[in-house]
């Protein structure tokens, strides 16, 4: 959705393009999703698959910090704000934590299927980091833009962090995966100068 909402409104086709590429990815996931929940539902019939996603979404601690995180950014209206929130922050947060450590944590219980997908979502990811990288270099070029961009970062920057502590909890068998997640996304804010 906050993909929809940025192609709308940003300014230049150049920027809408690639997040035309990037909705397309997130649209490609959610379809996955929808499939291997209805894999799991039909080979797990008791364990809820499909059933009750709705209430974990408002009602699970692991998924609180995350909701908040989406929730807040699908109201911000300036498209430059939102787009370094989505990009530079949140979406980076949310891959290392969602998907790489739950990928770490599928394939140390034995379910391969599920952690080569989420791998096959990080090489998809990769698309928007190399994009949102030749953003932020080039909004950089104007040196009044880096304290902007900057308090964008720190603003979104605590949200993305409670939200990795939060999911990353609900995965025991790693306990080092909440600080794995926030150290690969600081590293990401990093190699563009924002750290």
């Amino acid at each position: 959705m906050n993909c929809a909402y940025a192609l709308q409104v940003a300014p230049a086709s150049t920027i809408t393009n690639c997040l035309a590429f990037q909705e397309a990815d997130a649209v490609r996931w959610l379809s996955r999703v929808a499939y291997r929940t209805r894999e799991l539902a039909n080979a797990h019939p008791g364990l809820g698959f499909g059933q009750a996603e709705r209430a974990a979404w408002e009602d699970d601690p692991a998924w609180q910090g995350t909701r908040e995180l989406v929730e807040r950014l699908l109201a911000t209206y300036d498209w430059a704000e939102n787009l370094v929130a989505l990009n530079v922050v949140a979406a980076r947060s949310i891959e290392e934590a969602c998907t790489r450590q739950l990928a770490r944590a599928a394939r140390s219980n034995g379910d391969t299927l599920t952690s080569m997908l989420l791998e096959s979502q990080l090489r998809d990811a990769e698309r928007s980091r190399r994009w949102t990288s030749a953003f932020v270099e080039l909004a950089l070029k104007n040196q009044a833009n880096r304290s902007v961009i900057r308090a964008w970062v720190d603003k979104w920057s605590g949200l993305a962090d409670r939200a990795v502590d939060a999911y990353c909890a609900a995965l025991p068998a790693l306990p080092d995966a909440a600080e794995q997640a926030k150290a690969a996304s600081r590293q990401f804010r990093s190699g563009l100068g924002l750290a």
